[in-house]
């Protein structure tokens, strides 16, 4: 594997690309949406520029580390409109738990489904990941449509599984295997 994230061409030049420290505003802005914020932990959504930039900088040094790989969805002005990736790598098991947001301005036009069978044919082609899973509240319908659109097969519900913005949730797991 390379030393750097590679860039990933989508469809209408939109792209995956690392993420650079300038993308921080724009990151922050996508995480507080209103729409988007809901289904996102409070303790993981930038309070302020600085917050995001310390947030890029773990993302970096985490893929340093082969722990995660995320890339910044880009648009065709080179503006980030979104993140998809493996949030957590798990090279014994040769599992990964995928993750992904996205502007509601972007919604509904088949971007992450596009960015996430790249993300998918990172994990199984790079990693060499035999699984792949996602965990999704069960109020996040626009999610679970994307991982069924995805193949991914619901396995469980998880009672009271997280403990998420000041209450334990329900959660949702997904899994997909080559």
């Amino acid at each position: 594997m390379q030393n750097n994230l590679p860039t990933i061409d989508l469809r209408d030049n939109f792209k995956l690309r690392a993420f650079k420290h300038s993308d921080a505003e724009h990151y922050q802005t996508i995480l507080k949406h209103p729409l988007v914020a809901p289904f996102i932990p409070t303790s993981c959504i930038p309070q302020s520029t600085s917050d995001a930039i310390r947030e890029i900088f773990f993302i970096q040094s985490e893929f340093k580390r082969r722990k995660k790989f995320l890339w910044a969805l880009e648009n065709s002005d080179g503006q980030i409109i979104g993140s998809a990736g493996v949030e957590t790598w798990n090279e014994w098991h040769k599992r990964a738990e995928i993750v992904y947001e996205l502007h509601p301005d972007y919604w509904g036009r088949g971007l992450m489904t596009t960015a996430m069978k790249q993300v998918m044919h990172f994990a199984y082609q790079e990693l060499k990941a035999v699984r792949l899973e996602a965990f999704t509240l069960v109020d996040n319908p626009k999610s679970s449509s994307l991982l069924a659109r995805l193949a991914f097969k619901q396995e469980a519900t998880l009672k009271k599984y997280r403990f998420f913005n000041g209450k334990h949730v329900d959660i949702i797991i997904y899994a997909h295997t080559q």
